[in-house]
């Protein structure tokens, strides 16, 4: 079973992606948190996270702040972007500080639980949009 947490600040947001995943065979979602720092404080409580579906812009601690902190600790959870942001500069930022995968929320449930399923056995995954500017050059 492949454990997801979300950390994003907007409730429908989360709601939704809790929906999209319900049904996807193999994967549950563990946790949901409205901002960085209270996921950051919950995690040594949660139990093994495989992935952590993470907005980049958030008040109190965004994305990339999280990331900083997760990319620190031993056997940290594959960190998927999943932002409104498809601008090749946060991409770019955001794989270089560790992310594994990065989709916009326009993204497809099928590409969410492709997203996840490959950053949760060790791979990494960018959407379509991403892919064509080539953030990895």
């Amino acid at each position: 079973m492949i454990n997801v947490v979300i950390v994003d600040d907007h409730q429908v947001v989360r709601t939704g992606l809790m929906a999209l995943l319900e049904n996807a065979p193999g994967i549950e979602v563990a946790a949901e948190f409205a901002d960085g720092s209270d996921f950051l404080t919950a995690l040594p409580e949660l139990s093994g996270v495989d992935v952590v579906l993470l907005d980049i812009s958030m008040p109190k601690m965004g994305g990339l702040e999280v990331l900083h902190e997760l990319v620190t600790m031993p056997k940290a959870p594959g960190v998927i972007f999943l932002t409104v942001y498809p601008e090749e500069s946060y991409a770019l930022q955001a794989i270089r500080a560790g992310a594994k995968g990065y989709l916009t929320k326009d993204s497809s449930r099928e590409m969410l639980v492709e997203a996840v399923t490959a950053v949760a056995y060790g791979g990494t995954f960018l959407s379509e949009k991403i892919r064509q500017v080539d953030v990895l050059r």
